[in-house]
């Protein structure tokens, strides 16, 4: 898990993977500092996730991508 996930540093098309492993690019910037919105690109234990949208909170993120 990522130490101090600050959601105010991700921005639309950074990447995370969360807690269940699986990934997901950031589609807005938070506007609570609680949630970002993402969108699926791969989920091996939920193929269903993938292309689907959802708001994920700090707490979900295991990992973060901000060189894209």
């Amino acid at each position: 898990m990522v130490d101090d996930v600050d959601l105010w540093q991700l921005k639309p098309g950074h990447k995370i993977r969360t807690q269940n492993g699986a990934e997901a690019e950031v589609l807005s910037e938070t506007e609570d500092g609680e949630r970002i919105k993402v969108r699926y690109l791969e989920a091996k234990d939920e193929p269903s996730l993938v292309g689907t949208e959802d708001h994920v909170n700090e707490g979900d993120i295991e990992t973060m991508d901000l060189g894209c």
